[in-house]
């Protein structure tokens, strides 16, 4: 599927059979997704917007 799909995996960076993984900012496990707290810190410790280069950097924290 991760071929017809046209994605990769690294052999360094896989991890395979765990019990739980941090995808896209979540933390995955068998009892569902849950908010990884390192991001959420920097979310809630965000200093003022003050350029649209801030603004864009938040977004792309939270998004």
């Amino acid at each position: 599927r991760m071929t017809y799909a046209g994605g990769t995996f690294s052999g360094l960076k896989a991890v395979i059979a765990a019990s739980e993984a941090v995808v896209m900012g979540h933390l995955c496990s068998y009892e569902g997704r849950k908010i990884d707290h390192s991001r959420l810190d920097k979310i809630v410790n965000w200093g003022p917007l003050l350029r649209l280069t801030d603004v864009r950097a938040f977004l792309g924290t939270v998004g």
